[in-house]
C-alpha cells in the first residue's frame, strides 16, 4: 500500500513537472511572438553616412569604405535581432577598425542602437534555449574605446547568452578586466567562457577566478595564448575551484613549473572535470612526473590534450604508462 502511494506520488510530480515544461515554453513563446510582432513596424531610424561624406569629415577613401561598411554590418546584426533571427554568435565589431575611426560621432548613436536591439535579444535566447539552440556573444578589437565598452557592458548585464568570447581590447588591464568580471558574474545563463589572447597579471586573473568559481552554470573554460604575468600558468590556474566545471583547456605557449600536489589538489578542487587540454605548452622532466603520478590515482579525469608540447627528451613514456594504468 505504501509503495503504491509513493508511485502515485511520483507520476503526480512528473506530471507536475510537465505541465511547468509546458507553460514555461508557452510563455517564452508568447513573448518572444510579442517582440516580433512589435518589431514588424520598426524601421532602422539611423541614417547611414555615405563614404563621401565620412571623406568630408577628413577620413581617406580607404577608411570611408572601412567605417560605412562596419556601419552597415551593425545596423544588419540589430535588424536581424530586432526580428528575432537565430545569431549563434554575436559579433558587434567584426572589422577590428583603428581606434581613431571610432572617432567618428555617429559610431555612438549606431551602437545604441544595436544595445537596446541586445537587450529585447534575451527574449529570443529564452525561446531558442527551449528549441535547444545555444547562442554566444563575442566581443574584442584592440581598438574599441571605453564609451562603446561601456554600452555593451550595460546591455551584457541585461541580455544572458550560453556563451562568451573575449578578444584582446586596447584598454586591456583594469578596466577590460572589470568588463569580462562583470558579464560573467551578470550572465546566469552562461556555460561556456573563452579567454582569446587577453592580457593580465595574475592578481588580475583572482577576480576573474573569483566570478568563475561562484558561478553555478559554467561548464567550460578556454585559455588561448593568454599573456600573463608573474608567475607559471598552473599558478594561475590553480585557482579555479569550482564544482561545475566539467572541461578547462590551456592552448598556447605556457610554461609550467608544478610543485609535487599541485596536480592532485587542482582535481580535487574541481570535482566535476572531465577533460583538460594543455596544448602548445612547455614542460620540464620533473613536471610530467608529477601529472603521471596524478593520473596513476584519477578517478575523474577522462580525458586528457597533450598535444604539440615541449617535452623533455625520454619523460613522455612514464606519462603514458601512468595513463594507461589509470
Amino acid at each position: 500500500m505504501f509503495q503504491i502511494q509513493l508511485d502515485k506520488i511520483s507520476r503526480l510530480e512528473g506530471e507536475v513537472k510537465l505541465l511547468q515544461t509546458s507553460f514555461d515554453r508557452a510563455n517564452r513563446k508568447a513573448k518572444y511572438d510579442d517582440i516580433v510582432r512589435k518589431n514588424q513596424q520598426w524601421e532602422y531610424p539611423l541614417k547611414l553616412p555615405s563614404p563621401d561624406e565620412l571623406r568630408s569629415l577628413g577620413y581617406n577613401q580607404d577608411e570611408s569604405i572601412e567605417i560605412y561598411e562596419d556601419i552597415v554590418d551593425l545596423m544588419n546584426i540589430t535588424i536581424d535581432m530586432r526580428m528575432g533571427q537565430c545569431m549563434r554568435t554575436v559579433y558587434p565589431n567584426p572589422n577590428n577598425l583603428p581606434q581613431h575611426i571610432y572617432n567618428y560621432e555617429g559610431y555612438l548613436l549606431h551602437y545604441e542602437e544595436f544595445a537596446n536591439a541586445l537587450i529585447e535579444y534575451q527574449h529570443t535566447i529564452d525561446y531558442l534555449e527551449i528549441e535547444g539552440e545555444t547562442l554566444g556573444f563575442t566581443i574584442g578589437g584592440p581598438e574599441i574605446p571605453r564609451n562603446l565598452l561601456d554600452l555593451l557592458e550595460d546591455a551584457l548585464q541585461q541580455t544572458h547568452f550560453h556563451e562568451l568570447d573575449f578578444y584582446p581590447n586596447h584598454f586591456y588591464g583594469v578596466r577590460y578586466i572589470d568588463f569580462i568580471v562583470s558579464c560573467v558574474r551578470a550572465d546566469t545563463r552562461l556555460m561556456i567562457l573563452n579567454l582569446n589572447f587577453v592580457e593580465f597579471e595574475v592578481h588580475e586573473f583572482d577576480s576573474i577566478c573569483a566570478a568563475l568559481n561562484n558561478h553555478t552554470s559554467l561548464e567550460e573554460v578556454k585559455l588561448v595564448e593568454c599573456p600573463y604575468q608573474d608567475g607559471s600558468i598552473f599558478e594561475v590556474v590553480t585557482k579555479l575551484k569550482s564544482n561545475t566545471l566539467q572541461k578547462i583547456s590551456l592552448v598556447g605557449t605556457y610554461s609550467w613549473h608544478l610543485e609535487p600536489n599541485d596536480m592532485s589538489e587542482f582535481l580535487s578542487s574541481n570535482p566535476s572535470l572531465k577533460e583538460f587540454t594543455v596544448d602548445g605548452n612547455t614542460f620540464n622532466g620533473q613536471d610530467l612526473v608529477y601529472i603521471a603520478d596524478t593520473m596513476m590515482n584519477n578517478t575523474t579525469l577522462r580525458k586528457l590534450s597533450l598535444e604539440l608540447n615541449n617535452f623533455p627528451n625520454n619523460s613522455v613514456g612514464n606519462l603514458q604508462s601512468s595513463i594507461d594504468q589509470a
